[in-house]
């Protein structure tokens, strides 16, 4: 469940967009809907990543969804190009803050990635070079999170 207020803009995406931003909207405003009744998708993709616990869908701790399972970043080397990647990928402009420690909270299950070491061009996170997939020294303590520019509801 999200928090926060519930909105109920109606989207009218044709399929080609990169992001949920481009696409055109009718705005309808706050909804009386709980959170209960949040939408969801589940992609066909083999990695997807998302950002969790923070204010909106444009900052939060990274989660990346990789063999069945979503899972954490560690913050070893986690800096700003880092955190550009994510953002760039989310469709939430660039990157205002790479954080570690778990800032965002600690995640639970598998920490997927480890000594993440984008130069801020990368299409995708799992584009950067890092260590081998699920291989890491870390705990959740050690959870990377960002804040991205874009202004998302």
């Amino acid at each position: 469940r999200g928090t926060g207020p519930v909105w109920r803009d109606s989207f009218h995406c044709d399929g080609t967009e990169a992001h949920l931003g481009q696409c055109p909207v009718t705005a309808l405003g706050a909804s009386p809907c709980s959170h209960e009744k949040n939408a969801a998708v589940i992609c066909s993709g083999d990695r997807q990543v998302w950002l969790v616990k923070g204010p909106g869908r444009c900052a939060g701790r990274v989660e990346i969804y990789y063999q069945g399972s979503w899972g954490t970043i560690c913050d070893d080397s986690w800096d700003l190009p880092d955190a550009t990647v994510v953002c760039h990928q989310l469709g939430c402009g660039g990157a205002v803050e790479s954080f570690g420690s778990a800032q965002f909270g600690e995640g639970s299950g598998q920490i997927w990635l480890d000594a993440v070491n984008c130069s801020g061009a990368e299409a995708a996170l799992w584009d950067c070079p890092a260590g081998s997939w699920g291989l890491h020294d870390c705990g959740h303590k050690e959870d990377a999170g960002v804040v991205c520019s874009g202004l998302c509801r």
